[in-house]
């Protein structure tokens, strides 16, 4: 009997997926993960922070939190994903429309690996899933015994966060230390004792650099410049592409990671 009923999933799997469905991307996240399937050509639509091919036909008119139902039935989609934080109206009258509808999961250092797996059956893209899977697993660093800090746009990057799963498949601990995206606090920062801190910026460098502004600053904080990131000047910034978003750029995000806690 449970045969019978593995071959009834499978066939109900394998049917549920249309290979040519057309996709409206509700998540800059979610869209980096179905470049990486190879859906980049099934993506009709998107938002306007969406990482495309410059040349792509795509429309930008998805909005998750002012959503234009209109322009989503005017793009053709049948399959639209949305963000967890997404109003769940919202996917109520999209299904309502006939499309289908996808809500990624909760943010958690596991969420991006879920919606890889999500996004993966849901475009019967399997094997691409499982590579992409696979990159994650490699990525097992032994722990050198040091926190990082992320900094960005004012929030910090907590233990429950998805980029904690990044600083440790680097081989370290996130310094902030509780919660998901605590608020930038000095005291709670002097206490997670961060040895690398990396600001990520709109206006940083398309490269990792030294920030010498904010080292400069934390070296002249009565508290910050206690720090070992201010003493051995391990103050770093960027500007974020899609790697840094919960998506399947993460261990590219590991690697740069891992290179600044070795200097």
């Amino acid at each position: 009997m449970r045969i019978i009923f593995f071959f009834i999933h499978l066939f109900a799997l394998v049917y549920a997926v249309d290979p040519a469905q057309r996709i409206a991307s509700f998540s800059p996240a979610a869209t980096r993960i179905l470049v990486d399937l190879g859906c980049a050509e099934q993506v009709v639509s998107a938002t306007r922070w969406c990482d495309l091919p410059k040349a792509h036909s795509a429309t930008r008119t998805c909005d998750a939190f002012e959503p234009d139902l209109e322009a989503l039935l005017k793009s053709g989609a049948t399959l639209a994903i949305l963000p967890h934080l997404a109003n769940p109206l919202l996917a109520n009258r999209i299904r309502s429309a006939g499309i289908r509808a996808i809500i990624l999961s909760e943010e958690s250092p596991e969420s991006p690996a879920n919606d890889i797996r999500i996004l993966g059956e849901s475009t019967g893209r399997i094997n691409e899933c499982k590579r992409l899977l696979a990159e994650r697993a490699e990525l097992k660093s032994e722990t050198r015994g040091k926190r990082v800090l992320i900094v960005w746009d004012g929030v910090c990057a907590g233990p429950l966060s998805y980029l904690s799963w990044t600083i440790r498949a680097a081989g370290a601990e996130p310094a902030p230390l509780q919660g998901s995206w605590p608020v930038w606090d000095v005291e709670e920062v002097v206490r997670g004792k961060p040895d690398a801190v990396i600001f990520l910026q709109t206006d940083g460098p398309e490269k990792v650099e030294l920030d010498k502004i904010n080292l400069e600053k934390w070296r002249s904080s009565p508290g910050l410049k206690s720090t070992p990131a201010a003493q051995t000047g391990s103050i770093f910034h960027l500007k974020p592409n899609s790697d840094w978003l919960p998506a399947s750029g993460q261990p590219e995000v590991a690697k740069i990671i891992a290179a600044l806690i070795r200097k």
